[in-house]
């Protein structure tokens, strides 16, 4: 098997369709940004935005040449406050004032949004994977968007749908049905690391379909546990004294796991409206990809707008915190010796999925790791990011039969649980469709079964 790096000299990602290549664009943005020595925390965020914006890439490399007016586009100019962010309203007038009647502004706080790593390898992503109808530059001043016309391009049902993942997150805090009744079969589903309740859409769909009342709970998406699952607790615990008969399962994704473990294992007496616990590829143990959680959520952005799909969770990464999840999922983590030391909330039932589906099998990880080592060599990278790049991409969680390509077996694991379960899918599809597969749906079968869910079996009441 050999490398070839012909991407970066203009072949489309999307045509590739190489997973090592993906990777390697992800190593070479990384040497790029990732100098600090350790954990990006507030105070190494604040020193790395105070660095001046000529030490980073302003442009894409594919549209770097200025625009000139071609009447099959529409340019976008988003004002920037220091090159780094954004007013998420100025960035809907501005779509509203070029493209009228796609969106309306009404209802949109004047919340600011980061334009960091995430944002740009997100917009890179969209230029790979539509290179004819999409273009963007970052100016020290404003975010330039060429588009083309919905009448001439992508059309604009896609483009409503882009604008969606550009627009702040959903408020933060759990959210009930606008019918809550609390003698119905209730599932509360958390999200994991750099996502949002958007991001298990899906299982919330199908949850429905089986009559099942869903409630969701969005919290700071990559800041620490702790103070995510003490939200959690307190809004179960509020839960609890307005509806005493209620009764829910929490169905939770990766990081979401801890978020959950935490809000019932840290308290005494526990919120008493919880039944069952599901951790889906939860990472008990810690994942070292948590080292890497920007380059993880690149990942999955690559993957996922070079298929062709663009979905919320793809950009709904501002107001999610200051990174203190990284240091927290970090194995043998301050957090996670704490969460170990907890005992489990009697009358709670604990169930666990875990993934064996990674992305690359150990020749592949082999091939990659000296590629990327090789190509970073010739590049001039320092050597203390090469070694911090080059363990990343080592990492276990990332090989098929050792994880779910950002958690390992072992670390989704726990013992003396009620049920538990491997599937053969990676931690994305474990919850919602991935690569035009829905092997999510063989996951949420296993949670119906278990429970006695299922719609041919009646419908009120949780278990318990």
């Amino acid at each position: 098997m050999t490398l070839k790096f012909s991407m970066f000299r203009g072949e489309p990602l999307v045509r590739r369709g190489r997973m090592h290549s993906r990777f390697l664009l992800l190593a070479i943005m990384m040497s790029t940004y990732w100098s600090a020595p350790s954990v990006r925390a507030p105070a190494q965020t604040q020193a790395r935005d105070a660095h001046s914006t000529a030490d980073v890439p302003t442009e894409s490399a594919a549209s770097a040449r200025r625009s000139t007016p071609d009447p099959d586009f529409v340019e976008l100019c988003v004002p920037l406050v220091e090159g780094r962010s954004y007013q998420a309203k100025a960035f809907l007038e501005e779509l509203e004032r070029k493209l009228p009647r796609m969106v309306s502004t009404t209802q949109v706080d004047d919340r600011r949004c980061q334009i960091d790593l995430v944002t740009r390898a997100a917009l890179e992503a969209l230029h790979l994977a539509y290179p004819s109808e999409f273009q963007y530059r970052i100016e020290q001043h404003q975010m330039v968007l060429r588009i083309k016309h919905q009448d001439r391009g992508l059309g604009k049902p896609f483009w409503r749908k882009l604008i969606a993942e550009l627009v702040p997150a959903p408020p933060q805090g759990l959210r009930l049905p606008k019918s809550y009744d609390p003698s119905l079969r209730s599932a509360l589903l958390v999200h994991g690391l750099e996502s949002s309740s958007a991001g298990m859409q899906a299982m919330r769909e199908a949850l429905q379909e089986e009559s099942v009342q869903v409630l969701l709970f969005d919290y700071p998406n990559d800041g620490p546990i702790r103070d995510a699952g003490r939200m959690l607790r307190e809004a179960l615990l509020d839960l609890s004294r307005k509806h005493p008969h209620g009764r829910v399962t929490i169905i939770a994704h990766s990081m979401g796991g801890l978020v959950a473990r935490y809000a019932l294992e840290s308290t005494e007496p526990p919120p008493g409206c919880v039944t069952d616990l599901f951790l889906i590829a939860t990472p008990n143990k810690g994942s070292r990809l948590g080292l890497g959680q920007e380059w993880l959520e690149c990942v999955q952005t690559v993957q996922s707008v070079a298929a062709g799909r663009v979905t919320r969770t793809l950009l709904g990464h501002t107001d999610d915190g200051r990174g203190e999840a990284a240091s927290d999922l970090t194995p043998g983590s301050p957090f996670l010796r704490e969460l170990e030391g907890l005992d489990r909330p009697k009358g709670v039932r604990y169930h666990v999925a875990a993934g064996r589906r990674g992305f690359l099998d150990e020749d592949q990880q082999r091939t990659l790791v000296d590629g990327v080592g090789t190509e970073l060599r010739r590049r001039g990278v320092p050597r203390d990011r090469r070694e911090r790049i080059v363990d990343f991409l080592s990492a276990p969680e990332l090989c098929h039969g050792s994880g779910d390509g950002a958690v390992t077996l072992d670390s989704a694991t726990l013992t003396d649980v009620t049920a538990s379960r491997t599937f053969d899918l990676n931690h994305i599809a474990l919850i919602r469709p991935h690569n035009g597969q829905e092997g999510y749906r063989t996951v949420l079968a296993w949670i119906l079964d278990t429970l006695d869910w299922r719609e041919n079996h009646g419908g009120r009441g949780n278990g318990g």
